[in-house]
């Protein structure tokens, strides 16, 4: 059961976990929000919105596009019209 606790913790990454009692899983508790908040270390927000991730010495920016945020609505992916048409 701890180890799917710390999978969980690790892929939900939340700030806080309330545990009731103390026992066998609280060291892998704890060590997924250990592992979280150093990994999310390297990534920042700045006042303007832009984010950015801290990596190789430099800083680069890495949240999605506004254009490709926006939903698809509904647009074909394939032309089916035609069966001879090949992708």
């Amino acid at each position: 059961m701890a180890p799917l606790l710390y999978s969980i913790i690790r892929f939900l990454k939340p700030l806080a976990v309330l545990e009731v009692g103390a026992g066998f899983t609280t060291p892998f508790l704890l060590q997924a929000l250990h592992d979280n908040e150093k990994e999310m270390s390297h990534f920042t927000t700045d006042r303007a919105g832009r984010c950015q991730v801290k990596a190789f010495g430099t800083t680069l920016d890495w949240c999605v596009e506004e254009a490709l945020k926006k939903p698809w609505g509904g647009m074909a992916l394939l032309n089916m019209s035609s069966p001879s048409q090949s992708l």
